[in-house]
């Protein structure tokens, strides 16, 4: 059998000194390593900006995003409130009103339907006249916003002296427990 060239034959010792004489100096090892380590920096950065952002769910964004809800159902005119552009101020101050007739000069009735236990399932319903259009445009010109309406209504309850409205609310549904269903 042949010996291979490279390789000690059995029962010799390893050989102690380098194959070969170093290529590179301390400096120049150094200084190599440093613009390694700056190349891999500028790859990272361009693999960053080249990687896609993870996709956002419908339920990570509403977890950040969180939608306004009102604490009872309250309709003006006879229509839902949207509480999308109303701030939170102006919901919790809808929710101190309490039933009253003819307040803001006689243009606006007040009725609160209690419901549930401890008013959890309250209504709140502003009732005004709007079917004509000087009727309508009376209105808008006294309260040219949803909120000013509110306002207007808090700052009379509490001039004729009438404590605000505390009920507690029904509590919204929580979806966050759905990965967590256990079958059987």
């Amino acid at each position: 059998m042949a010996t291979e060239p490279n390789r000690p034959e059995r029962g010799s010792t390893p050989a102690t000194q380098p194959a070969s004489a170093p290529k590179y100096s301390l400096e120049e090892a150094v200084a190599l390593i440093a613009q390694s380590i700056a190349q891999q920096g500028e790859f990272q950065k361009q693999l960053v900006k080249a990687t896609p952002k993870p996709r956002t769910t419908l339920r990570d964004f509403l977890k950040k995003h969180p939608q306004k809800r009102l604490h009872h159902e309250v309709f003006q005119a006879g229509r839902p409130v949207n509480p999308a552009g109303l701030s939170q101020d102006t919901i919790d101050l809808l929710d101190t009103l309490d039933t009253r007739k003819s307040m803001c000069d006689g243009m606006v009735d007040v009725v609160r339907i209690r419901d549930g236990v401890g008013g959890a399932n309250s209504r709140i319903h502003l009732l005004y006249n709007n079917q004509t259009l000087e009727q309508r445009m009376a209105f808008y010109m006294r309260f040219p916003t949803f909120t000013a309406l509110v306002k207007a209504l808090v700052a009379e309850q509490a001039a004729q002296g009438i404590t605000p409205v505390h009920e507690t609310s029904a509590a919204p549904v929580d979806d966050d427990d759905d990965d967590n269903i256990e079958l059987g």
